[in-house]
């Protein structure tokens, strides 16, 4: 890995913690928990239906609140949204660069303990 990669990597985990401590509670925990897909694109539906199962994110199964979160995260392009190429009813997918998955991940207690990850799913 080249030092200007490197540096460029340093330079978005330093805008991802300014992003991070602007951010309501409920982008916060949206963001973790797309930290735990694939960056290259989550279709929407799956993470939409599952808000439903996490208490902490169920108010964002309301179409309103999770386009006013989407909306704030790609503002400050921590996530990006895009027409699924799968759903002709205009599903849309999620990306999520990987310095801010791994700069999401890292806000959590503890990286190096799996168990802990619960956490971005309980209250």
């Amino acid at each position: 890995m080249s030092a200007s990669s490197l540096q460029y990597s340093d330079t978005i985990a330093s805008c991802c913690k300014l992003f991070f401590t602007r951010l309501s509670k409920s982008s916060q925990h949206l963001l973790n928990v797309l930290a735990f897909f694939q960056t290259n694109g989550v279709d929407e539906k799956v993470v939409t239906e599952g808000c439903v199962t996490i208490s902490r994110l169920s108010r964002l199964a309301d179409p309103l609140e999770w386009n006013n979160v989407v909306r704030i995260l790609a503002k400050y392009d921590l996530i990006s949204r895009s027409p699924s190429p799968d759903d002709p009813t205009g599903g849309q997918f999620i990306r999520m660069h990987r310095v801010v998955k791994l700069y999401a991940l890292h806000t959590l207690d503890n990286v190096t303990n799996p168990a802990s990850w619960a956490e971005a799913l309980e209250d």
